[in-house]
């Protein structure tokens, strides 16, 4: 994107922005790959359907 000219992130901010979210990755996505999303309260799931060009649906 950056040699485009569009705006983009440097390497340390990819990495500070990954850095943030792996503890959550790691944390659920093991439940989720084996349970997926149904296995979970469904008092406390949000689940958003969206179509092949991940646009919401409903």
């Amino acid at each position: 994107m950056r040699k485009e000219g569009k705006p983009g992130m440097s390497d340390e901010q990819v990495a500070d922005f990954v850095s943030r979210y792996m503890p959550a990755y790691k944390a659920y996505l093991p439940v989720l790959y084996s349970d997926g999303p149904r296995g979970s309260n469904p008092e406390h799931t949000l689940i958003v359907e969206v179509d092949e060009d991940r646009n919401p649906l409903g």
